[in-house]
């Protein structure tokens, strides 16, 4: 059940100096999240605030470990749709590395991506229905950020100048202009960038043609890994406790649950599951499915280059992403499906500073390289909930956009926990929709 996202905003901002207020109506627990990525320690950040006795578990320190470290710092407000789609299953071998795109998916791994790719092929024929779905998540998105960000006084990190997208050749004007036409149909505002701008970024690239948009809802952050971090420090000023272990084990015992861990086990009261493409397993054995992938993304960084504008650009040809953040910038591409524990592939490092080569930016740093896996579900839509009849919570499967949704999970968690209605729909993100 939905209610007043105005007037949740009101009491958000009167109360941002720090975190909301406890509600002493509500009755407080001792809650371990499992997972110190951004999404979990957004959590984490909220519930503290709520009055609850919070622990975190995670071998890597806040923000560091998994997706949140690697993540290319866009707050995409504009990806109201999720990314099935009937056109993608007809034209996705184009997107295939073979033929120059981002997506991997090396055979020895087809079958074991069978069951998950059946369920996607699924969902792109109820991608209207998860549009009205997702978005209400994502469209506030840089404004959620900006509010979070103030109440623990970090609003450095964030910068809200919108992005850029920019294509090149013959068909620049046409592909922008159906762009800017699909985003009008989803009430995304969008501009047309600016004619000098785009004259540099075309010498650059050594083009006659180009065209571009900018995206004015959206922003960026100047270090993913420091707001994972900032969110960390913010929940331990009202109590959290981050310990650096590995959760391998939940199970019910009387009233509560006993959580196996990398060095023991520990008593709790409820858990919130938010340790990205490792929730499987802690899920799972509660009788849940939990059609989870990860997919690999890459990164390079180029130290002290300029940025070209301050926000993202996203290099539409070359499906490449570059992003200003504190000294440097950083340049994603690649979705690899080659399951959890599939090694690095070298190449894909050289073809990004290729990529990179193509729009005019020089060779990134050898030493500023990184990989990790995003949890991705088969219908783009993360999994908020909790396992039935059980004190556990979930929130996984944020795909390309944890960064971007940390603000609002984490307040719809809250909400969900302290046994109050969420303030937008969120029966679409039950795991069960899964079996």
């Amino acid at each position: 059940m939905a209610c007043s996202g105005f007037v949740d905003r009101i009491r958000y901002s009167l109360t941002r100096a720090s975190g909301p207020a406890p509600d002493m109506s509500i009755e407080k627990r001792e809650i371990t999240v499992i997972g110190a990525g951004v999404i979990g320690s957004a959590i984490a950040w909220r519930l503290a605030t709520q009055g609850h006795s919070v622990r975190v578990l995670d071998p890597e320190p806040p923000g560091f470990g998994g997706a949140s470290y690697g993540n290319v710092g866009h707050i995409a407000a504009e990806l109201v749709e999720p990314l099935p789609s009937p056109k993608l299953l007809l034209t996705f071998w184009k997107e295939l590395v073979q033929f120059g795109g981002p997506l991997h998916m090396p055979m020895r791994h087809w079958f074991g991506l069978l069951p998950w790719s059946l369920r996607f092929a699924m969902a792109a024929f109820r991608r209207a229905e998860n549009t009205r779905a997702l978005a209400p998540l994502v469209r506030t998105a840089t404004t959620d950020f900006q509010q979070m960000l103030e109440a623990f006084g970090r609003t450095d990190l964030l910068r809200q100048n919108g992005h850029y997208q920019i294509w090149y050749g013959a068909k620049a004007e046409q592909a922008a202009a159906a762009e800017a036409a699909h985003m009008a149909t989803l009430d995304i505002p969008t501009a047309p960038a600016d004619a000098s701008w785009l004259n540099v970024q075309a010498q650059r690239a050594g083009v006659d043609a180009i065209a571009g948009l900018h995206f004015p809802t959206c922003g960026h952050v100047l270090d993913p890994a420091e707001v994972g971090k900032a969110c960390a420090d913010a929940a331990k000023a009202h109590g959290a406790v981050f310990e650096p272990v590995a959760a391998t084990k939940i199970e019910r015992r009387g009233a509560g649950l006993v959580i196996t861990h990398s060095a023991g086990q520990i008593n709790t009261e409820a858990a919130v599951v938010a340790a990205g493409v490792w929730s499987k397993p802690l899920l799972e054995a509660f009788g849940l499915k939990v059609p989870l992938q990860p997919a690999y993304g890459y990164h390079v960084e180029l130290p002290n280059e300029p940025a070209q504008i301050d926000a993202p650009i996203l290099y539409s040809d070359q499906r490449l992403l570059v992003t200003p953040m504190a000294g440097r910038l950083r340049a994603s591409s690649f979705m690899e499906f080659s399951g959890l524990h599939s090694k690095v592939d070298p190449r894909k490092f050289t073809r990004l500073d290729e990529l990179l080569a193509q729009v005019g930016y020089p060779k990134s740093d050898p030493s500023r390289r990184w990989r990790g896996p995003r949890p991705i579900l088969p219908d783009y839509l993360p999994g908020l909930g909790q396992v039935p009849g059980q004190p556990i919570y979930y929130a996984i499967g944020h795909q390309h956009i944890g960064l971007t949704l940390a603000p609002m999970t984490a307040e719809v968690m809250g909400r969900l926990i302290d046994g109050s209605h969420p303030h937008i729909p969120c029966d679409a993100f039950d795991l069960r929709r899964f079996g």
